[in-house]
């Protein structure tokens, strides 16, 4: 059995003219059975948190998509990661959680959105939950969305995916 969260969605960046950039999306949730072959290769890869956003007043980056793939790259089970908050001088969007569209898997969840920013003239988001799957491993919240920022500032990375594998 296998459990999959994708990366969070980096938080929107914050106008110089005082709105705040939303909130990024928490990665998707997957959890399935999968058939294994006794001495067969399978690749793991772990959606990182979106980030790149080098410049106040820029959306965030989309979160990565965590996945298994066998010798063949073959995609055995999936979890997108969440959307990038976006920034706006009228306060920005949050972005859409992971999608789980066309998931195969036993049980799959979108993401949580990320919260709507406040619109111009104010200087910083409200204090709003980190939107994710609650899976938190060793007291490290996985897949959550970063918290758009205030005023002319970058927008946090998102955090990465997890995965959880269960033989």
């Amino acid at each position: 059995m296998v459990e999959l969260i994708g990366g969070g969605g980096e938080g929107g960046g914050g106008i110089s003219g005082g709105a705040s950039g939303g909130d990024g999306g928490g990665g998707a949730y997957t959890k399935t059975l999968l058939t294994v072959t006794p001495g067969a290769t399978y690749s793991v890869t772990v959606g990182a948190g979106g980030t790149g956003g080098a410049n106040q007043e820029e959306d965030g980056a989309t979160g990565g998509v965590t996945q298994i793939t066998d010798a063949n790259a073959d995609v055995l089970a999936f979890a997108n990661g969440g959307g990038g908050g976006l920034s706006s001088a009228d306060g920005g969007f949050g972005g859409v959680g992971g999608p789980n569209t066309n998931n195969p898997a036993l049980f799959a969840v979108a993401g949580t959105a990320g919260a709507n920013a406040p619109g111009n003239g104010s200087t910083d988001d409200p204090p709003t939950p980190q939107n994710g799957i609650a899976f938190v491993p060793n007291g490290i919240m996985y897949g959550t969305g970063g918290q758009g920022t205030g005023f002319y500032t970058i927008g946090p990375a998102g955090s990465a995916g997890a995965v959880l594998i269960t033989y």
